[in-house]
């Protein structure tokens, strides 16, 4: 390998750390979203919407080191930003409500997948492994409360309660979550059947994730025990 074409790869893993870390850093930004919601009741929904862009940003990195070609993939990830943008400003147009949240949903799901991927491939356990990992299992749950805003909105009485009513601009993530983890403590629970199979899909995701997670480290702490 020539000097330049090394240097090319020291600087694309650099980029990629900084993006994971960016990444993950929104990803507990969103966690903390109730406490901003209570600090900043007027900006929290527009602070939701601000750190889906960022997310999607930080993932168009992630999936460009991924897939190097041009052509397709860079269509899907223009159309991915293009759409998170667009989230903040359709309230007015339901239909394009629906395009882009599933668009953003799809993509975010999509870079859960790489994640994954990227955790199998690692060989040991290191801080780029957990990184993958975490940074996985919190886009399944902000993937699931872009599905359950559009329920919320399309399907009727789609909840026990009106969940943005009751518990503001982070309800649906906070369901999302609370089924993801498998909690369901009861104050937030379906009444519809498409939201019922939402929230066993959600449930199944989660259990699943955590399952594949404690396989994969265990599988490479044995690999790395067995090369010592």
């Amino acid at each position: 390998m020539e000097e330049g074409d090394t240097l090319t790869s020291i600087e694309n893993r650099a980029y990629s750390k900084q993006a994971h870390y960016v990444l993950l850093s929104c990803l507990v930004m969103v966690l903390m979203a109730p406490v901003l919601l209570h600090l900043m009741p007027a900006i929290a929904s527009f602070l939701i919407d601000a750190l889906l862009v960022v997310i999607v940003l930080a993932g168009i990195s992630v999936v460009a080191e991924e897939y190097s070609r041009p052509g397709p993939v860079r269509i899907v990830m223009m159309i991915a930003l293009a759409s998170s943008v667009l989230n903040a400003f359709t309230d007015a147009m339901p239909i394009v409500q629906v395009i882009v949240k599933g668009v953003s949903s799809s993509f975010l799901v999509f870079l859960t997948i790489i994640l994954i991927r990227r955790v199998i491939n690692i060989k040991k356990v290191s801080v780029a492994m957990l990184i993958h990992a975490m940074s996985g299992y919190l886009l399944l749950g902000f993937s699931g409360s872009i599905i359950i805003s559009l329920a919320n909105r399309f399907v009727s009485n789609p909840y026990s309660v009106e969940i943005r009513e009751a518990f503001g601009a982070y309800g649906e993530i906070y369901y999302s979550f609370v089924t993801l983890t498998t909690l369901g403590y009861g104050d937030i629970y379906p009444t519809h059947p498409f939201t019922q199979a939402l929230a066993i899909f959600i449930a199944i995701s989660g259990v699943f994730y955590m399952g594949f997670l404690v396989g994969a480290l265990i599988g490479a702490f044995i690999s790395e025990k067995q090369k010592t």
